[in-house]
């Protein structure tokens, strides 16, 4: 149990039988006759049994962990250990017991007087046994919830790594035919820049965010591939502060963001063009922005299958991850296009 849940069950622990010690003595005419002392003592007594013993079952209870899921197991138990942390407090107060049914004073404690007592104390803990097998199944079906939840997400990350692998390989082989129509003896060094990158790629993990300045490393390396076709076309500036580089993103994000920015905003112009890669902690969380020259176009988020898988699997990863906390937004203004993200500042 997590330590809310701890402070939760406590809190509602001490709760109950405060209350329930309020209850069994007032209005003060319910009190015994007897010293203050004596009923203090007492009543005391009654409350630190009761603190105490039920909370020795929930200890015991949890170590033996019998399968919530069976239902006629669940009751039997409950039941089970109902009587016996009943059996427990009326052994640990029977001997007190006179000064609680103070009309019984100077008689003769009977048999059935103590049985009488026995159903008494466990009739005393019923309504805790119900309300903590509810908690505690409350609980145990919320955290089943969430290994679920937290199950179909690692099943649709894992289909999107499956998707990204084959996407990232065809566009940077794409590139490297390119470059072998029209500079032969320059696609071997871009072959051994995809290699390194293909290296990288497989050690990075999608079920687990990375350093910011490691995902560069896997942008950088992919851009280099670019520079070695396009030359003096392509130029990149990064502006990322070092204090920044150690914040955590989700893998490839830059990468898939300088990928749309070549193919839809380099590649078009003769003339080449420029990408920026900018991070600033602003209250929202941690931005990233890969701007290009070039002009936004219906073309740019869906006419090519392959960008469009890039960038829809961007976004699929982004609201896994982060939920609707995460944005991610592509402008265009004054012939440059402007991708965000925007992660969220608790992650």
């Amino acid at each position: 149990m997590n330590r809310n849940n701890e402070k939760l069950f406590w809190m509602l622990h001490l709760s109950w039988w405060t209350i329930y010690i309020a209850y069994v003595t007032l209005p003060t005419i319910k009190l015994p006759e007897g010293s203050p002392l004596i009923i203090t003592s007492f009543y005391v007594l009654h409350f630190v049994s009761m603190v105490g013993v039920t909370y020795l079952y929930r200890t015991i209870y949890n170590k033996i962990n019998p399968k919530e899921q069976n239902h006629f197991c669940l009751i039997l138990s409950a039941l089970i250990g109902l009587i016996v942390t009943g059996s427990v407090f009326f052994l640990i107060n029977a001997h007190g017991f006179i000064y609680h049914y103070k009309g019984w004073e100077g008689v003769n404690i009977t048999t059935e007087m103590r049985l009488y007592y026995l159903i008494d104390c466990i009739w005393d803990v019923a309504p805790w046994f119900m309300g903590y097998h509810l908690f505690r199944y409350a609980r145990i079906s919320t955290e089943r919830e969430i290994e679920l939840q937290k199950s179909l997400q690692e099943s649709e990350l894992e289909r999107l790594r499956k998707q990204l692998n084959p996407h990232f390989l065809f566009n940077a082989l794409n590139g490297i035919r390119a470059l072998v129509l029209i500079e032969p003896h320059k696609s071997r060094e871009a072959i051994g820049q995809l290699s390194d990158l293909l290296r990288l790629s497989l050690k990075t993990n999608l079920y687990d965010n990375i350093l910011l300045n490691d995902e560069i490393n896997i942008m950088e390396n992919y851009l280099s591939i670019e520079k070695i076709r396009f030359q003096e076309r392509l130029h990149v500036e990064i502006d990322v502060p070092k204090e920044l580089r150690n914040e955590k993103v989700i893998p490839f994000c830059l990468q898939i963001l300088a990928e749309n920015a070549v193919k839809h905003g380099i590649g078009k112009s003769k003339k080449g063009g420029t990408i920026k890669v900018t991070a600033e902690n602003v209250p929202e969380g941690l931005v990233l922005k890969v701007i290009n020259s070039g002009i936004l176009t219906n073309e740019s988020d869906n006419s090519e299958e392959s960008t469009s898988i890039g960038l829809d699997n961007l976004k699929k990863r982004l609201k896994i991850n982060f939920g609707e906390k995460a944005t991610f937004t592509i402008e265009g203004k004054d012939n440059w296009v402007t991708a965000t993200i925007i992660f969220p500042s608790e992650q």
